[in-house]
């Protein structure tokens, strides 16, 4: 009999039947919804991991805390860049730095850039245990432009 109906009353029909299936599940699941709601729900308490103490055996850092990053020299802005500077930190107990250059930069405003900015950086010492002792790091800075 629906089927007679349907056919009898075109694509109107079709689509009034659409929208009733259609409204019909999104009642359904706004219904199971609001069943869902009202269970108690376990809410653990918020804890962070940094800070942990660290076993004897393990080490942890030198961890950056101060990075500033190398500004491209006025001098050679708008060319193109593709070079690098490669620097070691020796990083003392208390966490000062001294950069030296492993390998410069094919231009040497780019060197001096890039030390003008490391001296600045600062670290957490690294942790034997829980003692402090020097370390060393060693970072790459690339400069690509196009």
């Amino acid at each position: 009999m629906w089927a007679k109906l349907l056919v009898a009353t075109g694509p109107l029909a079709w689509i009034s039947l659409a929208v009733l299936l259609v409204c019909s599940t999104i009642v359904l699941a706004e219904d199971q919804l609001t069943n869902s709601d009202s269970e108690a729900i376990d809410v653990l308490p918020t804890f962070h991991v940094y800070g942990f103490r660290i076993h004897p055996g393990q080490e942890r850092g030198p961890v950056p805390v101060k990075t500033p990053w190398p500004v491209i020299p006025s001098s050679l802005l708008g060319e193109e860049l593709d070079d690098r500077v490669v620097v070691r930190f020796l990083v003392d107990a208390a966490g000062g730095a001294t950069p030296v250059i492993l390998e410069p930069a094919s231009h040497q405003e780019l060197t001096n850039a890039t030390m003008s900015a490391l001296r600045q950086w600062t670290f957490l010492p690294k942790l034997r245990g829980d003692v402090p002792v020097e370390s060393e790091l060693t970072v790459r800075i690339h400069f690509r432009t196009r």
